[in-house]
């Protein structure tokens, strides 16, 4: 499989921390769905199987520990979280009553939602869920989440070369634009009918 080598080694240049540091704070700045990035990065690693190892357990890893991270400073009730809350206090009350009675399928449902994904685990530390149930079944989906981008980085990965391909040259850089633009709308319109139908 022809990968994309230079790339790759760039990125390892940079350091494999980076990429950590990036899913641990991926969500809080960055506008778009997380999925394309994991995808992406699948794409690029494809070129050696030990960076594409690495490149999936850290990402898995990093956006674990954000989890952890946050499901533990809303169980404890930071300041913070308990400002959060008390904006969000409607819908908080909605999904953590959603959790307390079916948390496996809630959980499902909220991490297939971009942004609501990174209050997932904030909702989950203010309800009456116990640390132990929630990183159990947080994890066993996380790992599911972040194998299947990955996956479908490494399936479709001679569709999106050629289409990489198309976007090396900056005058096509558009398409790229478009590409995300598409990508955000498309998972905005889903956890929008996720949210209607499951949350209603």
């Amino acid at each position: 499989m022809q990968g994309n080598p230079e790339l790759v080694n760039l990125i390892v240049q940079y350091s494999w921390l980076g990429i950590f540091v990036f899913y641990l704070f991926f969500d809080f700045f960055i506008p778009i769905p997380e999925e394309f990035s994991i995808i992406t990065f699948a794409y690029i690693f494809t070129s050696s199987a030990y960076h594409m190892f690495w490149g999936w357990f850290l990402i898995l890893v990093a956006i674990l520990i954000r989890s952890v991270i946050l499901f533990y400073l809303a169980h404890n009730r930071a300041t913070w979280v308990v400002k959060f809350a008390g904006k969000k206090r409607e819908s908080i009350e909605k999904f953590k009553h959603k959790m307390e009675i079916n948390l496996p399928r809630t959980l499902i449902i909220l991490n297939l939602i971009p942004k609501i994904r990174l209050a997932t685990p904030i909702i989950a530390g203010l309800s009456k869920v116990s640390p132990s149930r929630f990183l159990k079944f947080q994890g066993l989906i996380l790992l599911i989440y972040v194998s299947a981008n990955y996956l479908l980085g490494m399936l479709f990965y001679s569709t999106m070369a050629k289409f990489f391909k198309q976007i090396e040259d900056l005058q096509h850089s558009e398409y790229f634009i478009v590409f995300i633009v598409v990508s955000t709308i498309v998972s905005i319109f889903i956890g929008r009918y996720l949210m209607k139908r499951y949350f209603k």
